[in-house]
């Protein structure tokens, strides 16, 4: 059995070595890049403050490139140019840091012009637009429905529109909401009604309703596009 003083010894070793290894690996707690932004498309000098940064390389993301890179002990100094396309869905470049130690990693944003944000903003618009075009195609012209009791509705679509979703007259003289997801799920909404199903195709096979539905119960159903 080793004595307690020898023990200590070996202990306090070990977490002198653990503590002066893991003292080695590249830290980037120092304030980050100055500067944290860069303009696209142009050349910026970057400086990255940091510890154990000796024999450090810099890699990034496909939105910035480094053009050139000197890494000290305690700082790297760069010149990174903004590579950032307009769909890119991120602004932040990542900077990835690694020594003979060990790797660290953190970013900086990289802005757009001014003509290429207002091009993203427009690109934006048509996109919610498109989706808006898609969701109310998917919604249909007309709903033929047949109930288990033997009851009938009919709803076609309006020219009236309420919270982006077109409404439907209803052939019992009221308006529906009527959507249509992208899984084929539908929900006819009427005042106290929730009407759902699964849409296959053009139809419907296992409509339910929900409420005070009138006819009330189980429901098939058509729809016209």
């Amino acid at each position: 059995m080793r004595p307690p003083v020898l023990i200590a010894v070996t202990i306090g070793l070990t977490m002198l070595c653990s503590v002066h290894a893991s003292a080695q690996k590249p830290d980037l707690h120092a304030g980050g890049a100055q500067p944290s932004e860069i303009p696209n498309h142009e050349t910026t000098e970057v400086l990255l403050p940091g510890y154990n940064l000796t024999g450090a390389k810099v890699t990034t993301d496909p939105i910035c490139h480094i053009v050139s890179q000197v890494a000290t002990d305690r700082e790297i100094r760069m010149k990174i140019e903004g590579t950032r396309k307009i769909d890119d869905p991120d602004d932040k470049c990542s900077l990835f840091v690694t020594t003979p130690k060990g790797k660290a990693a953190t970013w900086i944003v990289v802005d757009l012009t001014d003509e290429e944000s207002e091009q993203q903003k427009t690109q934006e618009r048509a996109t919610e637009t498109a989706k808006g075009a898609e969701f109310v195609a998917r919604s249909g012209k007309s709903w033929k429905l047949i109930f288990a009791g033997g009851g009938k509705a009919t709803y076609t679509v309006s020219d009236e529109v309420d919270d982006g979703m077109p409404l439907f007259k209803s052939s019992g003289g009221g308006t529906a909401k009527i959507m249509v997801s992208n899984d084929g799920t539908v929900s006819i909404l009427e005042t106290g009604c929730i009407r759902t199903g699964k849409v296959t195709g053009n139809t419907v096979k296992n409509g339910q309703s929900l409420g005070t539905c009138s006819p009330p119960g189980a429901w098939t159903g058509v729809v016209e596009r």
